[in-house]
This record gives structure tokens, sequence and C-alpha cells, in this order.
């Protein structure tokens, strides 16, 4: 049976996903979720970062990837493993599925390199219409969801830059020296990084990305 006419992707063809989540049970309801939409065609659903070098490399090229943040591999870290991803999903659009609910509330998707940041206690249509998004559907109708751009307590790009080098352990003179701009601007960007999480030191921030897993703090044994 042929996919409805609004739901078919511009060519003609059906929409390919690949999907990358640790969990077997997400992996099975998302799997089951999607054969049901005649316009989705699942392409691999993988467990491990190195199932999905492997089938990325060697499937035929998805449109969509849906990727979990925490991925318990080689990959350092979220970040470290959403870079692996950006660098080898081959032209498709990347959707990050979390449960880690600070991603949603101050990221905006673009500013990290996706498309969207989708969290898991959301619905399974919202992912829907965000892969349906992702891949420019013509004809799509979509429901009445938030807005992230329109959030003002969203971080700008550049605040989320300054976020994650300080995550690493630089100080503002530090990244202002990598970054070429001036020590007052990047003060200026961590300050309303601090306002925006409503957090009012810098012990308080790095006890936040420590809390959120944004930073790897190494503690010396005791």
């Amino acid at each position: 049976m042929a996919a409805s006419k609004s739901l078919v992707f511009k060519n003609g063809r059906r929409i390919k996903v690949g999907l990358v989540d640790d969990h077997p049970i997400i992996l099975l309801g998302l799997e089951q979720f999607l054969s049901q939409q005649m316009d989705i065609e699942l392409v691999f659903s993988v467990s491990t970062i190195q199932e999905y070098l492997i089938r990325v490399k060697d499937s035929a090229p998805c449109d969509v990837l849906v990727i979990d943040f925490s991925m318990p591999d080689e990959a350092k870290d979220g970040f470290a493993w959403l870079r692996v991803a950006q660098e080898t999903a081959r032209n498709a659009k990347i959707i990050l599925f979390t449960s880690q609910l600070y991603l949603t509330k101050i990221c905006q998707g673009k500013n990290v390199g996706v498309c969207e940041i989708i969290y898991k206690g959301d619905s399974q249509l919202a992912l829907l219409e965000s892969i349906r998004t992702a891949a420019d559907i013509e004809g799509r109708v979509k429901p009445e969801m938030e807005s992230c751009d329109k959030e003002a307590n969203r971080l700008t790009k550049k605040e989320w830059e300054v976020l994650l080098w300080i995550a690493e352990g630089m100080s503002v003179s530090e990244i202002a020296s990598k970054k070429q701009r001036s020590i007052k601007t990047i003060s200026t960007q961590k300050r309303s990084v601090m306002k925006k999480l409503g957090i009012k030191n810098d012990f308080g921030l790095m006890s936040y990305l420590e809390l959120e897993g944004i930073a790897k703090i190494k503690r010396e044994p005791k």
C-alpha cells in the first residue's frame, strides 16, 4: 500500500532512518512504532557505537539518524559521541534522542549540530514529526509544539560554545585567546549563561556541569 501523498518524501521514496540507542527496550519500541509508518524505512537499528560505525558504512545512506546522547562505548562523553556521529553520518540529518532533560532546556539543536533535540519522555508522535521535518517532507501538518528558538532562556550558539569550553576546564582568558575574542566579551557571555541557568557563582556553575554530565571532572583518590 502506498504512503499517503501528504507523507511521502520529496522524490517519492520513503524516509530512510537509522536508530542508535543502548537501551534494547527503547530500540524495540521505536522499531515497532516506525515500522507502522508507511513513509518510513528503517535501515538499521543498533545498540553500540561500534555497530553503528559498521552499519552506517555498509548500509544504504540514511536520510535521518536518531541517536541516543549517552552511549556507554569508547566515546568519552555524549559530545564526543555526537562528533563521531556528525563525522560519519554521510549527510544524514541527526536527531538527538535523550533522557537528559537539561539538553532540551538549554540547547537549540542547531547549536550542537543536530536538527532537533527530543526528550525521551515526549510522545512518539513528536519524534515522528521531527523525523519528517528533518527529511523535508512536503505537505506535512506540524502539530502544536513548543519552539525552542522562541524561548528567551535558551543559550545562543556563542553562549553554548563558551559553556562547553568552560566544561573542558578552560578559563575565560584561555577561551578568549582560543576564540580570538576579548576577555570582556567572553565574560559577558559567561554571565549570560549563568543568568539563564539560574547560577550565581563559578562553584555553582561547575557543580551544574558535573551534575548534568557535561563536565567530566577527574578527582584525585583520597
